[in-house]
């Protein structure tokens, strides 16, 4: 899989209008923004925000369903099938 920047990420405000995320071990280590402006209220660049912060954990959390897929214990076959397919367009 592609190599990210190691987990977890928190959400802290970097300026107004401006979310930054960056490492929970290290908050000088920018992840990424996210930015309230004409289109984007502050409430949405907040949840973006948190939604970024998140992925690391999302995708161990996937990682380990779907290692007790490999491991024999079946998960329903739509969502494995999600699962795979996610892991496919992520290594992409």
């Amino acid at each position: 899989m592609s190599q990210h920047t190691p987990g977890p990420w928190q959400v802290g405000e970097n300026a107004p209008g401006i979310i930054r995320i960056h490492t929970a071990a290290d908050c000088f280590r920018t992840v990424g923004y996210a930015r309230a402006g004409d289109k984007v209220l502050p409430q949405v660049a907040e949840a973006n925000a948190k939604l970024i912060a998140a992925a690391p954990e999302m995708l161990a959390i996937l990682e380990r369903a779907a290692s007790l897929d490999d491991a024999g214990y079946r998960l329903p076959e739509s969502l494995a099938k999600e699962i795979y397919c996610f892991f496919e367009k992520f290594k992409g």
